[in-house]
């Protein structure tokens, strides 16, 4: 089992609707194709995932490390720790692969943050808002159950957390926090502030 965090800095207007559904997100949807889920969430396959990247884009972004952990090393019983702003929350993982956005059981979230309706485009699958032209930029998710919500950073992450939540990355490994995660929620559940 590992550890992980992952931040919502992308569509948070979308992306926060869908993780209260279950549903942990990441952009990327210049990749969601049968063929890049196949080789690389199914087949582990990093060198087909760098020639996609330098096919699509052109280059070989950083961020391109944020997608292989989503979908490559994140596995079912893993726990992701979620930042938010001042809070945070607990999320177990609960499947072994992740879901292409244009996976039509994918319960969706009514509206976003806005009151609008969250659509499939007919043509793509993709995710889009109602009455809006473009897609929304949503390539995966990851289906994820609830362990514990809005834990107070000042309350009860220590020193050592909660400078690992000001990270810039999309995600990380942070199996080397357990001690402290796990600290921090039974401190929370006891109401035992640090």
């Amino acid at each position: 089992m590992q550890y992980w965090l992952h931040r919502i800095a992308h569509l948070e207007n979308v992306s926060y609707p869908l993780l209260d559904n279950g549903y942990l997100s990441i952009g990327f949807s210049d990749f969601c194709t049968d063929k890049f889920f196949n080789m690389v969430a199914e087949k582990q396959e990093w060198n087909y995932l760098e020639n996609d990247f330098n096919d699509h884009w052109g280059y070989l972004p950083k961020s391109r490390y944020n997608l292989w952990r989503f979908i490559s090393e994140m596995n079912k019983g893993d726990w992701v720790i979620v930042p938010s702003w001042g809070i945070f929350s607990i999320y177990e993982l609960c499947d072994k692969l992740p879901i292409m956005a244009t996976d039509n059981k994918i319960k969706l979230p009514e509206e976003d943050w806005n009151g609008k309706k969250i659509i499939r485009d007919k043509g793509t699958g993709f995710l889009k808002l109602e009455s809006e032209k473009d897609y929304l930029d949503i390539g995966f998710l990851r289906k994820v159950k609830l362990i514990y919500k809005d834990i107070s950073r000042s309350d009860y992450a220590d020193a050592a957390l909660t400078s690992r939540m000001k990270i810039r990355n999309t995600n990380a490994d942070i199996s080397d926090l357990e001690t402290n995660i796990k600290n921090a929620l039974s401190a929370c559940k006891n109401n035992r502030p640090i």
